[in-house]
C-alpha cells in the first residue's frame, strides 16, 4: 500500500497496573484458521505502541469541523434523531475516546449563530415592535400576532456583524490580514481604497467589506425566494476570502423583500461599526485593539442594485445609474428599451442624486430615474453610486454574448450575412471533445444547452476560437445566387427582391 499522502502516529498507552490485569497468555492467542495481511493489521507491540495511519487533512482537522460535517450529514439526509445517535456511536467507535457519547452533548457543544428574528408589515414596510406576543402596525394600525407572522413566515433573519468580525479575527485566517502582493488587482489596491487610506480615513487596523445581496429560487416548484446579504473581508487573499464568506441577513418568502426594510439592521449596525469602531483580540495576540469597519464595494447584479438603490431598473426610463442617458422604447414596446450613442453625456453625482432623492420624496413620481432615498445612504463613506460597480454577468454574459452567438445559429436569421447554422453540428461535436482543466468547473456542452452565465463565460474566454476556426460567413452575393438556386429548383416562378 503506497503511503503518499499518508503519516504513521504512533501514540504509547500508559496502562495503571492497579487498574487493569491483562492476561499474557490471552494477548498471545492467535486463530491460525486467520489469513491476515499484516502490511493491514494494527501492530501491538510489547510496550503497547498502537499505529494509526492518517491522511494529512485529517490531522488538521479540528473538533468543530468534525462535528460540523456530522450535522451536515444528517441535515443533508435527513436523518431521525435515533439515526444520528446511531452514527454518533459509530463515530466514537473510530477514535481512541468516546468524543461524542450521546446526542445532547453533541448539540450541547456546537455553537449556532445568534439570528435576530425581524417581524415586518409588508404593506408599509415597517420592522414591528413586540412587547408582547400582539401589536399594531404604527403606519396602519394594523393588529399583528407574533405567532401568526411566524407560521406565516412574514419575518426575516439577521446575524449580527460584530460578532462574525470578532471571530474572523481570532482565527487562523488573521495571519493573512493584509498580506496581498502589491501587483494584484483587488480592492487594496484600487483607487477608491487608495484615496481613502490617504485622506486617513482607512487606517492600519481598520476593515473593509464588500458586500451583497442577492435572491435565488431553491425550488422551481415553489414560488418563494431566498435573499441573503453577504460579506467578504478585502484585507485577506482572494483565494481566503472566497471562502470565508459572511452571512448577515436571510429572507425566504413569496415576496420581494422592501430592501430599505430588509437592509436596516445591517445598514444601521454598519453605521454603527464606523461611527464607534469595535474592540477585541486577534489572533496571536493577548491585548485587544480598537478599529473601525468600513463598507466600500457594493458588487451587485444588474436585477437587485436598483432595488437597492431605489432607481428605475435598467429597461425603465433613466435606467443608468452612471449617466442622465434617457433610453429609448423599441418598435414601440415600452418593455424594450435602448440607449443611443451619445457623445455629450452628462453623469450622475452624489449631489445631484441627494437634489433628486429629496424631490422624489415630494411626488409619487420618479425623478430622472430616481424612486427615492436608500437606507445604504445612511453608511459614511459609501457612495450610492460610485460604489456599486457595473456587473458583466447580465451584461455581457447572459447579454451580448449569448445574443451575438443565438444570432449566428438561430434559423431566423437565415438570410443575414452573419448566418452560419448549417455548422452548428461541426461546432456542437468540437465542444463536446473539448477537455478543459479542472480550473474551469462546468463542462463544455452544445450551443442550445447553454444556460448559465459560466458557460457562456467559457465559450467566449476558451472555446470560441478554437471551436470557429476556418468558418466564413457568406456573403451576400453568393448568399442571393444560393436563394435564387433554391428557388428555380423548386420551380417557383416569383420575383424575389433583395
Amino acid at each position: 500500500m503506497s503511503n503518499q499522502g499518508y503519516r504513521i502516529i504512533h501514540e504509547s498507552s500508559d496502562v495503571d497496573d492497579e487498574n487493569v490485569n491483562v492476561d499474557d497468555e490471552n494477548d498471545a492467542i492467535q486463530d491460525e484458521n486467520d489469513d491476515v495481511d499484516d502490511e493491514n493489521n494494527d501492530v501491538f507491540d510489547d510496550n503497547k505502541t498502537i499505529s494509526f495511519v492518517c491522511h494529512d487533512s485529517i490531522l488538521n482537522l479540528t473538533v468543530q469541523e468534525s462535528s460540523l460535517c456530522i450535522l451536515a450529514h444528517a441535515l443533508r439526509f435527513n436523518l431521525s434523531d435515533r439515526a444520528l445517535e446511531s452514527q454518533l456511536k459509530l463515530v466514537d467507535l473510530h477514535l481512541p475516546y468516546a468524543e461524542h457519547r450521546s446526542k445532547y452533548r453533541f448539540l450541547k457543544n456546537i455553537s449556532l449563530p445568534q439570528f435576530i428574528e425581524y417581524y415586518f408589515c409588508y404593506e408599509c414596510a415597517i420592522i414591528l415592535t413586540f412587547e408582547r406576543n400582539e401589536c399594531l402596525c404604527p403606519s396602519c394600525g394594523k393588529k399583528y400576532s407574533k405567532r401568526i407572522l411566524k407560521r406565516e413566515g412574514e419575518y426575516f433573519l439577521y446575524n449580527p456583524l460584530e460578532s462574525q468580525i470578532k471571530e474572523f479575527c481570532n482565527s487562523k485566517l488573521y495571519k493573512h490580514f493584509r498580506k496581498i502582493d502589491p501587483d494584484d488587482r483587488c480592492v487594496l489596491n484600487g483607487k477608491i481604497y487608495k484615496k481613502l487610506e490617504r485622506l486617513g480615513i482607512i487606517e492600519q487596523n481598520d476593515v473593509t467589506l464588500s458586500w451583497n445581496v442577492d435572491g435565488v429560487s431553491l425550488m422551481k416548484s415553489s414560488k418563494k425566494s431566498t435573499w441573503s446579504i453577504l460579506l467578504t473581508i478585502n484585507e485577506i487573499p482572494y483565494k481566503f476570502s472566497k471562502d470565508y464568506v459572511i452571512l448577515c441577513g436571510l429572507w425566504h418568502n413569496k415576496k420581494i423583500p422592501k430592501m430599505n426594510m430588509f437592509l436596516k439592521p445591517f445598514a444601521e449596525e454598519c453605521k454603527h461599526l464606523y461611527q464607534n469602531g469595535m474592540e477585541c483580540t486577534t489572533y496571536g495576540r493577548v491585548n485587544s485593539i480598537k478599529f473601525k469597519v468600513h463598507l466600500i464595494v457594493s458588487p451587485i447584479d444588474t436585477i437587485a442594485r436598483p432595488i437597492v438603490q431605489n432607481m428605475k431598473q435598467f429597461n425603465g426610463t433613466y435606467g443608468c445609474p452612471y449617466c442622465y442617458q434617457k433610453s429609448v422604447s423599441l418598435n414601440d414596446n415600452p418593455l424594450n428599451r435602448v440607449y443611443l450613442k451619445n457623445e455629450n453625456l452628462l453623469r450622475r453625482t452624489i449631489q445631484m442624486h441627494k437634489k433628486h432623492v429629496a424631490e422624489a420624496i415630494k411626488t409619487p413620481f420618479a425623478v430622472y430615474g430616481v424612486k427615492g432615498p436608500s437606507i445604504m445612504s445612511i453608511i459614511p463613506n459609501l457612495n450610492i453610486l460610485l460604489h456599486f460597480p457595473p456587473e458583466y454577468m447580465h451584461s455581457w454574459l447572459l447579454g451580448i454574448t449569448k445574443m451575438i452567438v443565438k444570432s449566428w445559429f438561430d434559423p431566423q436569421f437565415k438570410n443575414e450575412p452573419f448566418y452560419i447554422g448549417a455548422t452548428l453540428k461541426i461546432v456542437n461535436e468540437r465542444l463536446l471533445n473539448i477537455k478543459p482543466p479542472s480550473e474551469l468547473t462546468r463542462c463544455p456542452c452544445e450551443i442550445n444547452d447553454m444556460t448559465k452565465a459560466s458557460e457562456w463565460k467559457n465559450f467566449a474566454l476558451y472555446y470560441s476560437l478554437p471551436v470557429m476556426k476556418g468558418f466564413k460567413r457568406m456573403k451576400t452575393e453568393d448568399r442571393k445566387e444560393k436563394k435564387l438556386e433554391n428557388v428555380k429548383q423548386a420551380g417557383l416562378d416569383i420575383k424575389i427582391g433583395f
